[in-house]
């Protein structure tokens, strides 16, 4: 059972619903907590409770999707600050109160499996290659990570680079992943968002998750060697294309930006004039605290923004979070409320 939790204090859990609320009303729709100590203190659940209190029907909305939006963060190239977005994303949705399945897709790094300080093995019972197999069922394979938010994980695994030999020879090969959602629909419909980690590189296990993806979520260096891999995302891309006649879209995160380094103000003001289409609103500032996030010293690990929620690169991570909740979840609620 998971051991670690969130306790929000009013004016820390209001920011989080991104409602402009007293603490008076914020109280009154999550039901009156009682106090701990001289506060009342508050949780991920207590902020869905507003936020579906805020808005009738949403919760209805989020049931009847057939499957929640995939969002598969994946470039080509390593070092680019991927598996720490994806994972904090993940952490900071769920911290916002949405449910949240996140699911490790790197099996040379497992850069989600570290963070989330699921390294042993002996955690994760069954693997995604049982999944993909049809040999267990998705219930039995995730782990929740907090007791008061939802978060389920699947961390990496050995079986991982065994899957990858095997997928070659699978009628379907490149549509394994997608297949498996749609067979347990009635598992993973539970979610808000689906949040998948990938390797730097483009295996066929990497295409698999493409070709189930709404969107492709790819941090970017400010170097020359992050708008190099960009454009070999975009031959990924073209190849899905190809094979399935629909590409998902591209949402570039600028990262590791610093404003005193001539050349990341250069590299930004490349990427908006040539990407603006594709790029994210959110830029992520270069912080001490992402190197701290896995402490060698002592053997453990902590995503950002659980462990410093306030610091720079934490609130864009959680503009970021907002951004995805923007594209599917406030915009499409709106447009079917105004078509009734």
């Amino acid at each position: 059972m998971p051991n670690r939790a969130f306790h929000f204090l009013s004016k820390q859990a209001i920011p989080l619903l991104g409602e402009h609320l007293t603490n008076d009303e914020f109280r009154e729709h999550c039901g009156n907590p009682p106090k701990i100590g001289h506060h009342h203190r508050y949780d991920p659940h207590d902020i869905r409770r507003v936020r579906m209190a805020l808005s009738p029907g949403l919760e209805k909305f989020l049931a009847a999707r057939s499957l929640p939006p995939v969002i598969v963060a994946h470039t080509s190239k390593g070092g680019t600050g991927k598996s720490s977005v994806a994972t904090n994303m993940a952490v900071a949705m769920a911290m916002q109160g949405w449910k949240v399945c996140l699911i490790d897709g790197d099996a040379a790094s497992s850069g989600a499996t570290e963070l989330l300080d699921q390294q042993d093995d002996e955690k994760n019972l069954v693997t995604l290659r049982e999944l993909l197999h049809g040999k267990a069922k998705p219930e039995d394979a995730f782990i929740p990570i907090y007791e008061n938010a939802d978060l389920d994980f699947l961390p990496a695994d050995s079986e991982m680079g065994r899957l990858e030999i095997e997928l070659v020879a699978m009628v379907g090969r490149e549509f394994m992943f997608a297949e498996h959602l749609m067979k347990n629909q009635d598992f993973y419909r539970k979610y808000d968002f689906i949040v998948i980690d990938t390797g730097p590189n483009t295996s066929l296990l990497n295409f698999n998750f493409m070709t189930a993806a709404n969107l492709i979520l790819a941090p970017l260096m400010l170097d020359g060697m992050g708008l190099k891999a960009m454009k070999s995302l975009q031959n990924n891309l073209n190849d899905i294309q190809r094979l399935t006649k629909k590409a998902p879209p591209v949402l570039m995160v600028p990262n590791g930006f610093h404003s005193g380094m001539k050349h990341s103000l250069e590299n930004l003001a490349l990427v908006r004039e040539h990407y603006a289409g594709n790029l994210s609103q959110t830029v992520i500032p270069s912080y001490a605290g992402v190197q701290r996030q896995v402490r060698i010293w002592d053997g453990t690990a902590t995503p950002l923004v659980e462990s410093e929620p306030t610091s720079p690169a934490s609130k864009a991570i959680i503009d970021l979070s907002r951004e995805i909740v923007d594209l599917f979840v406030t915009q499409p609620f709106n447009k079917q409320r105004k078509g009734r």
